[in-house]
């Protein structure tokens, strides 16, 4: 019965796709992949009095997205990113917007004052955008594509093995890197993870898995996307 419904993931039009999550997932605990992602077994979460790190981290990506929206059709330049990164009073009502979204419930759009822990929160945020701004100055020009891009396919791991595959990619662009333009997968990340690696085992490592977790996700995005797009730059 369980080889059945891990077949799902290979036959195409199934409805069951493999993320970079869920690849995640099972590196840190195969039984928490099999629960969640075969079984789709979730627990239901208490209602919180606070906001806890999903929800702080959801509002960072949904402000960043939409600042880099409004720059969709603009070359960014190191000018172009001081501008926005100055403009403290538009940021704040993007992110008061966002926070009264994802952590009060309200209406889109809405830019109610905030108070308490939501105002303190609110103004680190600001402070983690304006940072993002600035260091993305080293990678002048930036030309936007997409962002919350959702891509759906075949991915072929062997002359035998083909899986359903499912990507949620926060940004696409192209940027300088190292003196060259390349296309740039860009993962916002609010918390701890590591950010470089001196081999691939630890990434792949249940014991490390947590604090890898983004290296391996960006991977993962990598391949796939390369696979979907026929990319092999």
């Amino acid at each position: 019965e369980i080889i059945e419904k891990l077949n799902k993931f290979r036959i195409e039009g199934s409805g069951k796709a493999l993320s970079a999550s869920a690849i995640k997932k099972y590196c840190h605990c195969p039984l928490q992949f099999y629960l969640e992602i075969v079984e789709e077994l979730r627990i239901e979460e208490d209602v919180k009095e606070y906001m806890d790190d999903i929800t702080y981290g959801n509002i960072v990506h949904a402000v960043a997205e939409k600042i880099y929206k409004n720059l969709a059709e603009t070359l960014i330049t190191e000018t172009v990113l001081e501008r926005v990164k100055n403009s403290t009073a538009m940021l704040s009502k993007e992110i008061t917007m966002a926070v009264n979204e994802h952590y009060n419930k309200l209406d889109k759009n809405n830019d109610t004052e905030l108070y308490g822990e939501a105002k303190v929160l609110a103004e680190i945020m600001l402070y983690s955008i304006k940072e993002l701004l600035e260091k993305e100055k080293q990678f002048v020009p930036i030309v936007f594509k997409s962002a919350e891009e959702k891509m759906v396919g075949r991915y072929r791991i062997s002359p035998d093995l083909e899986i359903n595959i499912k990507l949620f990619i926060d940004r696409v662009d192209t940027a300088m890197v190292n003196g060259c333009e390349q296309l740039r997968i860009v993962d916002y990340k609010t918390g701890s993870d590591k950010t470089s690696v001196s081999s691939f085992d630890p990434v792949f490592d249940s014991a490390n898995a947590d604090n890898n977790g983004a290296i391996l996700q960006m991977f993962v995005y990598c391949n796939f996307y390369a696979a979907l797009q026929n990319y092999d730059g």
